[in-house]
């Protein structure tokens, strides 16, 4: 039987660090920061071609860690748990 986990599980990692030196994290990586660029909040407009051939590399070469966190774990009930996976998220 497959069991398939939701972000509300306790099962479900709420924090993930995101490994840019695979492929697929980095391009959902660059996804991510492209549409945050194109959103109006930003300036409106995707990443410059320059900026994506070059910003993995520049956040590996910084020591950068990215993390996604799930919506979800944002809400205050939950505050306390997120705040710790993300202190050990970034210990690791």
């Amino acid at each position: 039987m497959t069991t398939t986990l939701s972000p509300n599980d306790d099962a479900m990692p709420a924090v993930v660090e995101a490994d840019i030196s695979l492929p697929g994290d980095a391009a959902a990586v660059l996804a991510m920061l492209d549409a945050y660029s194109s959103d109006s909040m930003a300036d409106g407009h995707p990443l410059f071609a320059d900026a994506r051939a070059n910003l993995i590399a520049g956040l590996r070469a910084a020591g950068w860690t990215v993390l996604r966190v799930w919506e979800c774990a944002l809400s205050l009930a939950r505050a306390g748990r997120t705040l710790a996976r993300i202190a050990r998220a970034l210990d690791a």
